[in-house]
């Protein structure tokens, strides 16, 4: 599933709509079903909720959006262009500009919450990534905490800077995966209100995996439904 020369090699055009589509995609484990021909379409911008109950696949869409899986058929393209087919990935995942946010933070234990920052913003002139690591603080009410490790942080705190730490790659989506779940209900609401006011204000599309309808209601205004591996409409 290595990057292909040529299409892989560049990043996606800024003045390119955004948009991702799915078709017909499928992709098992052990013989086991997954997704069955799933077809999707997102236009640039916009906020999806898919909703479904744990092993339902939720997961694993969201990793072949974001380019870290290829599916066994069909075909996914970003900006119109082939990002992923039957078993290849034309366009790898750091140059799909999607920050995939993790329920967990899935921080690491040996750098402080600005070197995370500082090491998703990449290789920038050091203004401009000061700028960005800057910005993402800000957007997830992160001040004061620049030099916390991950075991001196809260839940909640952590999964704050797993939001930053893919803000500060400036995305052009947002890719969550249950980022409210097991948290107390006045940090899920904190946590709620820091992603919508950051998507917002970055003009992001915003693609939301949840069990939970009232979280996927209160972030998106369409939701679908991940029902024997293909996406229904939820009622």
């Amino acid at each position: 599933m290595n990057a292909l020369p040529g299409e892989a090699g560049s990043a996606i055009d800024d003045r390119a709509p955004k948009a991702i589509e799915l078709i017909g995609v499928s992709l098992a484990r052990a013989g086991r079903p997954i997704l069955s021909d799933l077809d999707l379409s997102l236009a640039a911008g916009e906020r999806l909720a898919i909703v479904g109950p744990s092993g339902a696949g939720k997961t694993t869409l969201l990793r072949l959006i974001a380019g870290l899986e290829a599916p066994d058929t069909g075909s996914i393209r970003i900006d119109a262009r082939l990002a992923s087919e039957a078993g290849r990935i034309r366009i790898p995942p750091h140059r799909r500009r999607m920050g995939l946010v993790f329920q967990s933070g899935a921080l690491w234990p040996h750098m402080s919450v600005s070197q995370h920052l500082r090491f998703a913003a990449g290789r920038l002139p050091r203004a401009e990534r000061e700028g960005r690591v800057a910005a993402a603080l800000a957007a997830c009410e992160l001040g004061g905490l620049e030099a916390r490790y991950p075991d001196q942080l809260s839940g909640g705190e952590q999964r704050r800077v797993g939001l930053a730490r893919a803000l500060a790659t400036e995305p052009r989506w947002l890719l969550l995966d249950e980022p409210l779940v097991n948290l107390d209900p006045p940090l899920a609401e904190r946590l709620r209100s820091v992603i919508d006011r950051a998507a917002t204000l970055a003009e992001l599309g915003v693609i939301l995996v949840t069990h939970d309808r009232d979280e996927a209601d209160a972030l998106c205004p369409r939701r679908l439904r991940l029902e024997a591996g293909r996406l229904v409409e939820d009622r």
